[in-house]
């Protein structure tokens, strides 16, 4: 009896004594939950894992605006790592995984995606890493190395620049430790957690662990600004008709994208409208599909602007001012870095020349936060490379004057001459032709 006692205690303390060295070894691996990209569960961790890629899309404080997200495959690249020597987790070395044991596949982002929101809001999309079970032959903990490889040629497409990110500020690199143990069949084995590391040092710390390529990893994501121009009219001068519609053919390439566009009254001294868009209070936005014309007239009276976004980073834009007025308006197309409009310093661009009855302006320009030049044609021989943040909007202003009394007598006083002249001339010739007559009669 005392025999069959001690045969069952020494059960107990045995599975218990297991039980405490299961768990010891997996306190490692599963301790900070907020880190563990998947939980082993009861069926284990599965052999896909998703691991999060975000883009925080950016706008001006406190504006709601529709976002096109956009056009890009990320691309990333898997493959066995070999940890520095003496790498454990817990009891078990750490080592680098099978050879053809993981594939990746990452993420598309389509600007056919239109989100909502205000400004700082992060789109998640997931990498996809899948893991082959069948090419371990034991258990134990394998690590690999995730590469972004992206191309720098696709990211400015998309219309993401990652200028002046530092090696703490976006990491492309990350490692991903595998967990794998035998499957409760006993007929091979299966994947039980997984934990991504920013590095591959040899001992695990919160620091060093990741959550995927997100904002709130400490090593950032990429940052996306919804593109836009800003056409304003201006119209000066003592002679400036305020309340006159000046039309502009606008021409869009957003290569088949759509866009949306309104039209802003903005007084002076306000921006309403600035670099990234504007507000949406009190204004019609309208949507133009990517299978319908943008309007080819668009008239703006003094103060009058138009704005449009969701463009993408290749979008061209070209207005041609139209003169239908019967004077000739002194007209200069400016590139301008905020709303004071008094300036010189503020101008990055401008040309200007007097456009007759009846002529035209013509400017062409892509979207502002990631456009790498802009051209301002006048006559078609004018080219000016601004840099990429050199300008907030474009803006044409005309401007006639009163002509001056001055100039009044200035234009008088030569037909006066001339006409006191050829009366002089009349004259003398009457008196020539009567004394031919005496001659004559005599």
């Amino acid at each position: 009896m005392k025999t069959s006692i001690l045969k069952s205690a020494r059960r107990v303390v045995a599975f218990a004594v297991a039980a405490v060295m299961v768990l010891a070894m997996s306190i490692t691996a599963f301790a900070d939950p907020d880190n563990i990209l998947t939980d082993t569960g009861s069926g284990g961790a599965g052999s896909v894992l998703y691991i999060p890629k975000g883009i925080t899309l950016l706008y001006d404080a406190g504006v709601t605006v529709d976002f096109y997200l956009p056009d890009l495959t990320c691309s990333y690249t898997i493959v066995p790592a070999e940890p520095p020597a003496g790498t454990m987790c817990g009891a078990i070395a750490v080592t680098a995984g099978p050879a053809d044991s993981a594939s990746i596949v990452g993420p598309t982002f389509t600007s056919s995606e239109i989100v909502r929101n205000t400004s700082g809001h992060e789109v998640k999309k997931y990498i996809t890493v899948t893991m082959n079970p069948s090419k371990f032959d034991k258990p134990g903990v394998y690590r690999y190395l995730i590469t972004e490889t992206t191309s720098t040629a696709a990211l400015y497409t998309a219309g993401i620049v990652r200028t002046g990110y530092s090696s703490a500020d976006y990491l492309t690199t990350r490692y991903l430790d595998v967990y794998v143990a035998a499957n409760s069949a006993g007929t091979g084995f299966e994947v039980t957690g997984y934990v991504l590391h920013s590095n591959n040092d040899t001992t695990y710390t919160a620091e060093g662990k990741s959550i995927g390529y997100i904002s709130a990893d400490h090593h950032g994501c990429d940052n996306y600004r919804n593109n836009a121009t800003m056409l304003k009219k201006v119209v000066k001068g003592t002679m400036g008709d305020k309340t006159h519609a000046f039309p502009f053919d606008v021409s869009v390439n957003n290569l088949g994208k759509p866009f949306h566009y309104a039209v802003y009254s903005i007084p002076d001294g306000q921006d309403r409208g600035g670099r990234h868009g504007a507000d949406d209070t009190g204004v019609t936005w309208n949507y133009v599909d990517v299978d319908h014309a943008f309007p080819s007239t668009i008239s703006l009276k003094h103060n009058e602007a138009l704005v449009i976004r969701g463009l993408c980073p290749q979008a061209t834009i070209n207005y041609t001012e139209h003169n239908n007025t019967s004077e000739t308006y002194k007209v200069r197309a400016d590139y301008i870095k905020d709303n004071t409009d008094l300036n010189e310093q503020d101008r990055v661009f401008q040309t200007e020349r007097d456009v007759a009855a009846g002529g035209t302006l013509e400017l062409s320009t892509t979207p502002q936060n990631v456009s790498d030049y802009a051209t301002v044609n006048s006559d078609s021989d004018v080219t000016h490379v601004p840099t990429r943040s050199d300008y907030r909007y474009v803006q044409y202003t005309n401007k006639i004057d009163a002509i001056s009394p001055t100039g009044i007598i200035l234009r008088f006083i030569p037909f006066v001459v001339l006409a006191g002249f050829a009366g002089l001339l009349l004259v003398l010739a009457g008196k020539t032709k009567r004394k031919e007559t005496k001659v004559r009669k005599i």
